[in-house]
């Protein structure tokens, strides 16, 4: 604990002076969709916000990866609203140069209402957005993980680091192509086969990447997740499932499943990242995120 608040005490005048930068238009109605939003969870409740600001083929995981809008339909509504309020607030997020993909993330709360007054459980939703036709942002994947106390973060939103690119992307046919994040994933785990998982996310992070974790305050920053992966002795692999770029050829992401092992515990789940080109027109990871599949934790003979 005493590592995020130094941590955070040194990111303080970096994440004030970020603050006081105007956000451009892409993102900024990028973050106030996400804060209509949190307002209509709280409003109308999970499932019928979830239904309003999804796309129709929006991807969360229950546990395993489905469209949201297909699971509502094998899944009817409850009678009666559930007891429980979900609200969250965006903190960290971009937008491609194109402004059609983009993401975010940031501490939801989700609150019993129920006689029994549950204590309330704390975590962080992380969301890809895509523009659709009609121009509007909607959700395109969801995931987020639980954490063991309330953020240490402020709850307000940072724009990322101004780091233009020194060819500037372009909207080609080819710049959007999904292949090139295959390319990327693909060496990304020669590199972790070859030299181990820590220097392959040394190599792939950028300096303000988030490591998130089910059951861990987000590990934010290139030397926090060293410092985190250096700890651990594991082995993984990971297959992928999708992946996805913006038109601009500058920001995209990808997912699918993985399998850790550390000692004599194995697990599997879903990962999701999110890549986005340095000014060096290096992809770099910027959100790395883990959803473990409950049943798949175990201990091996």
């Amino acid at each position: 604990m005493r590592s995020y608040i130094q941590l955070f005490l040194i990111l303080l005048p970096v994440i004030l002076r970020l603050q006081e930068r105007p956000l451009n238009p892409a993102l900024a109605r990028l973050i106030e969709t996400e804060r209509a939003f949190a307002r209509t969870s709280v409003q109308k409740g999970i499932r019928d916000s979830f239904l309003e600001y999804f796309a129709d083929d929006g991807i969360v995981f229950r546990p395993h990866p489905i469209a949201f809008k297909e699971w509502a339909k094998i899944n009817p509504a409850p009678a009666q609203r559930p007891p429980v309020t979900l609200d969250w607030e965006p903190i960290v997020g971009d937008v491609s140069a194109g402004g059609d993909l983009g993401y975010d993330t940031g501490p939801f709360t989700l609150t019993d209402n129920s006689p029994q007054k549950r204590p309330a459980q704390h975590g962080y939703f992380f969301s890809v957005w895509k523009k659709q036709n009609d121009d509007n942002w909607k959700v395109v994947l969801d995931v987020g993980i639980q954490t063991p106390s309330p953020p240490l973060e402020p709850r307000t939103f940072r724009p990322p680091p101004v780091s233009p690119l020194k060819k500037p992307a372009t909207v080609t046919a080819a710049s959007g192509d999904s292949s090139t994040l295959v390319r990327v994933e693909k060496d990304f785990q020669r590199e972790a086969t070859s030299n181990g998982i820590l220097p392959a996310y040394l190599k792939s992070l950028s300096n303000l990447a988030r490591l998130h974790r089910n059951g861990l305050l987000p590990i934010v920053g290139k030397d926090s997740i060293r410092a985190y992966l250096g700890r651990k002795l594991f082995s993984q692999s990971w297959e992928i499932l999708k992946t996805d770029i913006a038109r601009s050829g500058d920001l995209g992401y990808t997912y699918g499943t993985y399998d850790v092992k550390e000692g004599n515990i194995k697990e599997k789940g879903y990962f999701v990242r999110v890549w986005k080109r340095s000014a060096e027109n290096k992809w770099e990871i910027v959100l790395d995120t883990a959803s473990p599949l409950p049943e798949e934790r175990r201990k091996t003979e």
